[in-house]
């Protein structure tokens, strides 16, 4: 019945004499005078359990609604322990020493905060959405006059490279025609020569045959004269005879070799097919970064952070809260690598030892004298990679080393020699089943490229130095192979992070300038696939350094 059927009840639903309603009982359904619910609903089975409201309040009027469980039973009242409609016997079996509610106590506190909804639906959400909406649409509208522009410049790119050809073509064989008309002449002009000394040979020839058959009828003053000139033209000729014809050289054409780099710089390059977004930002109170590593013990996600110039290195966890767990101090960090139980290896400037960190303390693994340490890098079998130096002004690797995490003996190394890839300073390792990777720099400028050996021979499989010209040389801070065994190069000083193929071919540049982001000197990627990024302070005498963790989906539409 509806709040408006409710006024147009004139007598009690009772007795059905008296129109002075009084109360409702809202399980019943029934409206009731003074005398007949005081008389006559009190007698109804189960009626000290009904709940009787004032007519008045009759507005509220509910359904009845019949328990699960007892089915010939209707629900009479809110259980808000345990959050259900309950019958009487509900109540006296389960329910009695329970948190209860009246049913419209329940739907007061519902209908309120529905209404509370509605107006936060209302005044928040909708026009959120409809901004929302309104910025897809102009993002659409921008991206695609975007996607037209590149388009548009690629066909415009493709045609002034064309007519650049098409011009410098033309050059060629013009260049070429003139040539060869040049050596047409002066083989002409040679060949009417000896022509014409050939005719004045015939002449000759006829004048000796004459003489010889008839000497008494000779001149011989006549005769003498012509021998000489006969002799004098023949030793003159001889000589130019012997001599090589000289032409001019035709021009040489050296076709070149259009690889992929040398098209991409004449033509140009997709900067980033790459979908990056934010997911969160610490700010670390680390003056800067030299190290950046994530570790995950059960469902708890860690970040290490090392500074050399701070000689610490923090522990904070991450998740699910974030809080510093552990400090280590007094160790100027250089390289860090995580074991598959979650423990801490890293590598100190100016120091011959190894170390390993656990949630008990620091100690040292493993010493390395008179050699130094560098890069460190561990992988699931247990095999810890570490490249070394020996100690002087000008560092040259001697080794990259292969140890035994368990007993600490070497396995295997590989050494600077003949037919083997030179190091100059290795800051970076990471393996997989077939080869070594490593970043190799120059230690004063950082310098350097990303070079692959294969962990048969050590002999080198590839190397990359960089993608075209760029404000600075390639400088490989740091970098991270993926799950995708896919490689993350920070490249410090052109604010760019590349993702290379295992093959060395680049998939992907992108410019981090354009998300933010400068001075990208630290990587290291999560189980979750988020890439965390440390950045290089700008300022001179900052005390703060931020950390972003950013979420990327990598498209590989292009990739070789």
């Amino acid at each position: 019945m509806t709040d408006s059927a409710d006024k147009n009840i004139k007598h009690c639903e009772v007795c059905e004499k008296s129109s002075l309603l009084k109360w409702k009982c809202t399980d019943c359904q029934l409206s009731m005078c003074l005398l007949c619910t005081e008389n006559i609903h009190t007698k109804f089975k189960l009626a000290e359990t009904h709940k009787i409201i004032s007519f008045t309040d009759s507005s509220i009027r509910l359904n009845p609604n019949h328990c699960h469980i007892h089915r010939n039973q209707l629900c009479c009242i809110f259980c808000q322990s345990c959050e259900q409609l309950v019958c009487p016997a509900c109540l006296s079996e389960n329910h009695s020493q329970h948190n209860l509610t009246e049913v419209e106590d329940i739907v007061k506190k519902s209908k309120t905060r529905i209404k509370s909804l509605e107006e936060h639906i209302q005044n928040d959400v909708q026009p959120l959405c409809q901004e929302t909406l309104t910025k897809i649409s102009k993002l659409q509208s921008e991206e695609h006059y975007r996607f037209r522009s590149i388009i548009s410049l690629i066909k415009r790119q493709e045609e002034i490279l064309s007519v650049q050809i098409e011009r410098h073509k033309e050059f060629l064989l013009t260049k070429v025609q003139l040539q060869e008309t040049k050596i047409k002449d002066t083989l002409l002009q040679k060949k009417k020569t000896f022509m014409t000394n050939i005719d004045k040979m015939r002449q000759m020839k006829m004048f000796i045959d004459n003489t010889l058959q008839e000497p008494d009828d000779v001149n011989i003053d006549y005769l003498h004269r012509e021998t000489d000139e006969i002799m004098k033209w023949l030793s003159t000729e001889r000589s130019s005879l012997s001599e090589q014809i000289n032409l001019p050289m035709l021009p040489i054409f050296e076709s070149t070799n259009l690889n992929k780099k040398v098209v991409s710089k004449m033509f140009g390059f997709q900067n980033s097919s790459l979908f990056i977004t934010f997911d969160k930002s610490l700010l670390s109170s680390l003056s800067s970064i030299t190290r950046v590593k994530i570790s995950k013990y059960s469902e708890t996600i860690y970040l290490w952070m090392g500074c050399n110039a701070d000689q610490k290195i923090e522990k904070y966890c991450i998740l699910p809260d974030v809080k510093l767990e552990q400090e280590i101090s007094e160790k100027k960090v250089y390289d860090m690598s995580i074991t598959s139980s979650g423990d801490l290896l890293f590598t100190c400037s100016n120091d011959t030892c190894l170390y390993k960190t656990t949630k008990d303390g620091t100690s040292k693994l493993r010493s390395f004298a008179p050699l130094f340490p560098m890069a460190v890098n561990v992988n699931l079998e247990g095999e810890i990679h570490i490249s070394l130096y020996e100690h002087g002004a000008n560092k040259r690797h001697s080794r990259i080393v292969t140890i035994d995490s368990r007993d600490r003996k070497e396995i295997t190394h590989y050494e600077n020699g003949h037919n083997k890839e030179c190091f100059v300073c290795v800051t970076r390792i990471a393996d997989d089943s077939d080869s070594i990777y490593f970043v190799d720099a120059l230690p004063e400028t950082l310098e350097g490229r990303i070079v692959a050996i294969s962990k048969t021979d050590g002999k080198l499989k590839w190397a990359f130095d960089g993608q075209l010209e760029k404000r600075y040389p390639f400088t490989p801070s740091d970098f991270v192979k993926t799950q995708a065994d896919s490689f993350i190069v920070a490249d410090i000083w052109n604010n760019l992070l590349y993702i290379l193929g295992k093959n060395g071919a680049v998939f992907q540049m992108i410019d981090t300038t354009k998300i933010g982001l400068t001075r990208p000197c630290c990587v290291d990627i999560d189980d979750t696939d988020l890439l965390w990024v440390a950045l290089l302070p700008t300022g001179k005498h900052s005390k703060t350094t931020n950390i972003h963790a950013l979420r990327y989906d990598l498209i590989l539409s292009h990739c070789h």
